[in-house]
C-alpha cells in the first residue's frame, strides 16, 4: 500500500498568509494615501473673520490661517506666516474703494487666490473736520 503524501507547505497554511499579506498591503495604502491627500489638494487660505477689519483711519487687518503653502503674498507683498500657518498683517489702505489679494501656492506650483473688495471711508484730515464743524483754534463755536 502506497502512503498518501500531504501537500503541507509549512506552519501557516498559504490562504492565511495570502489574506495576511493582502491585509498588509491594504494598510500601507491606505496609510500612504491619507498622506499624500493633503499634497494632492493643494494649498488653502481661511481668514478668520471672513473679511478684513477695517480699524480707524484707513488700517485694515487681515487675520488667518494658510495651509500647505511655500509662498503666501497679501497684494504682492511677502507674508511669512508662524510654524502653524497662522498671519496677521496690518495694512495702511487709502479712501475709498480697493481690492485686496491674497494668493497662496505651494511646492508645486499650484496657487489659491481669494479676492476681497474693500471699501474705506474718507476721514479726512483733522484741519478739514475742524473747519466743517465750525471750531477753530480750540473755540467752542459762538452761540447767537
Amino acid at each position: 500500500m502506497r502512503m498518501r503524501q500531504s501537500h503541507n507547505r509549512g506552519f501557516v497554511e498559504q490562504r492565511y498568509l495570502t489574506v495576511f499579506f493582502g491585509i498588509f498591503l491594504l494598510s500601507i495604502l491606505l496609510f500612504a494615501g491619507s498622506r499624500a491627500l493633503p499634497l494632492l489638494s493643494g494649498p488653502r487660505i481661511v481668514l478668520d473673520t471672513g473679511s478684513p477689519r477695517i480699524k480707524d483711519r484707513g488700517t485694515v487687518q487681515v487675520s488667518g490661517k494658510v495651509y500647505r503653502s511655500t509662498t503666501f503674498t497679501i497684494d504682492n507683498s511677502v507674508v511669512i506666516p508662524d510654524e502653524n500657518g497662522t498671519f496677521v498683517k496690518e495694512l495702511f489702505l487709502t479712501s475709498g474703494h480697493t481690492i485686496m489679494t491674497l494668493t497662496a501656492a505651494d511646492r508645486f506650483g499650484r496657487r489659491v487666490h481669494i479676492t476681497i473688495p474693500i471699501y474705506i471711508p474718507n476721514y479726512g484730515t483733522q484741519k478739514n473736520n475742524e473747519e466743517s464743524s465750525g471750531r477753530k483754534n480750540g473755540d467752542q463755536g459762538e452761540k447767537k
